[in-house]
């Protein structure tokens, strides 16, 4: 009897010791690029049922929350871009008169500019992160600070001061 009982908790001591075991889905680096887009998981639900979902978290799973930080983190990055696009036609059509009248031209730099930005805010959002350690919060905390960073420069980008 006592040998049964040893083969079962030396199996599971040895899974606890097993590394795959003691890794999370907190545990890794991630690549938020690489990450389905909350889209999907909402697939179901129409966009005003996802944004009332979204305003009462109390009674979401973590899941959910992750997702919703998420969606929150891709609408502000959809109209990033949007607002990108807007701000590149009113540089080429500044350029041209600046271009016209033999001066450097913006556009290059602005460019150079963004994607110096991009790199900035993820790396800081992941650093922000990285600073919980393994925490059930860790992507929760990442859109937040997604979203928050891409706000700011969406602001920034509508409100030049020397437009």
């Amino acid at each position: 009897m006592m040998h049964r009982i040893r083969i079962p908790v030396a199996a599971l001591l040895a899974s606890l010791t097993n590394p795959a075991f003691s890794q999370s889905i907190y545990f890794d680096d991630f690549n938020y690029n690489k990450i389905e887009s909350s889209f999907k998981y909402f697939s179901e639900k129409s966009p005003d049922s996802i944004a009332k979902f979204c305003k009462s978290l109390p009674h979401a799973s973590q899941e959910d929350m992750d997702q919703c930080g998420h969606r929150d983190f891709e609408l502000a990055d959809h109209e990033l871009t949007n607002e990108f696009g807007k701000f590149i036609s009113k540089s080429e059509k500044n350029d041209l008169n600046l271009k016209k009248d033999s001066e450097p031209i913006s556009l290059p730099y602005f460019m150079k500019s963004e994607e110096t930005w991009l790199a900035y805010r993820d790396n800081y959002c992941y650093g922000e992160t990285y600073g919980l350690g393994q925490a059930s919060m860790r992507y929760q905390v990442f859109w937040s600070c997604m979203t928050r960073m891409t706000k700011n420069r969406l602001a920034e980008l509508k409100n030049p001061k020397d437009w």
